[in-house]
């Protein structure tokens, strides 16, 4: 098999991407599930959360677990 490259057409994504991110708010940035299925035009949330909800949950690590618990 070929292994074929597109190397001008990854950077064109890149600066594209980049712009976007720049210029809007796209739907994995939004505050609710509602609102990214808005922007992006989906008839059910089911599908945003599914596909574009990617941003992860903000949490703090439990208390002294890295102060050297004595087990590494």
């Amino acid at each position: 098999m070929e292994n074929r490259r597109a190397p001008g057409f990854k950077n064109n994504w890149q600066r594209s991407m980049k712009k976007a991110l720049r210029l809007t708010s796209l739907g994995s940035d939004v505050d609710t599930d509602v609102e990214a299925q808005e922007q992006l035009g989906h008839s059910d949330t089911k599908t945003t959360r599914k596909h574009y909800r990617r941003r992860g949950s903000v949490v703090k690590a439990a208390k002294g677990f890295f102060q050297g618990d004595g087990n590494g």
